[in-house]
């Protein structure tokens, strides 16, 4: 592929996960992009968000997966991971940086205001059949996503509020050991990927010997969502037993099982209030002057 296929097929990836963003949290908080105006003017990030005292960096890879898992995760996550890394030292430095938003003049980044700082790598292409759910690098929890999850999660849980606690909770339960999410069905789990899953958690198995903590996620990320809202949008604390040294989490299914619960019924009526505010701030306030803070 050529350079330019390359950025052009980048761009469109990030158009993707720009256009659900600002569906799902108002265009007002988010950056797409961002370019560091004062400085070297390289862009910062693909996706800044920043939401009161939250920051949120994203990062989004759309290459080609040619069924060698190894070197995809390797040429992925790696860059995604120091690009992620980058952005916040940059955005977190001594210099001054400025985020230019499309909508609005230029303004300096509020590092002194933020309080948390969640990381995202959105990895879009859904021919892979399993992926880690999370990566700890330099002591910091990065979260992964493909399109799918990335879509599923924004739809569901569509208020920065709702989703930041999803992210801390979905931090919380795969913080200190690896895990795998299985997102596709079983039919469609060749002999490929099972031998390379095995490979990966043979690896794990020996860099973190016996005691070493490993979870497998069967289902998909609405089957995570979903066991999350059922116990009071927290997961079950038995999840994250300290005396086990592995979990298989088999979830297939439960977001249609959810779909049909008494749970869902009193959500989707609650959430009815909620989107009429949504729509009503999004035409009539959030443009105006001092509007996000209304």
């Amino acid at each position: 592929m050529s350079n330019t296929e390359q950025t052009e097929k980048g761009e469109l990836g990030e158009d993707f996960v720009n256009k659900i963003a600002f569906n799902s949290f108002l265009k007002y908080w988010c950056y797409p992009s961002p370019l560091d105006i004062i400085g070297d003017n390289n862009e910062i990030c693909d996706l800044l968000i920043v939401f009161d005292s939250i920051c949120i960096i994203i990062s989004v890879k759309n290459y080609s997966f040619k069924g060698d898992y190894k070197r995809y995760f390797r040429k992925t996550i790696d860059k995604a991971s120091r690009q992620i890394l980058g952005a916040e030292k940059k955005l977190f430095g001594q210099n001054t940086i400025l985020i230019k938003h499309p909508d609005r003049d230029a303004e300096e980044f509020p590092k002194e205001k933020i309080k948390k700082i969640h990381m995202i790598i959105v990895n879009l292409n859904s021919s892979v059949k399993y992926y880690r759910i999370s990566y700890t690098v330099s002591d910091k929890n990065i979260t992964v996503m493909d399109s799918i999850a990335w879509k599923d999660s924004l739809f569901e849980l569509n208020t920065l509020p709702d989703f930041i606690n999803y992210i801390e909770n979905r931090c919380l339960l795969f913080s200190d050991h690896p895990a795998f999410i299985l997102p596709r069905e079983e039919y469609d789990f060749s002999k490929n990927d099972q031998v390379n899953l095995w490979a990966e958690i043979e690896d794990i198995a020996k860099e973190k010997g016996k005691n070493g903590k490993l979870s497998l996620v069967c289902g998909n990320e609405l089957d995570l969502i979903a066991t999350y809202i059922k116990n009071g949008f927290k997961f079950p604390s038995k999840l994250n037993h300290d005396e086990a040294n592995g979990l298989t989490l088999k979830i297939d299914g439960e977001w249609e099982n959810f779909q049909k619960s008494k749970i869902n019924k009193e959500k989707n009526n609650f959430e009815k209030e909620s989107y009429f505010i949504d729509k009503l701030v999004s035409e009539m306030i959030i443009d105006k002057e001092n509007g996000e803070r209304i």
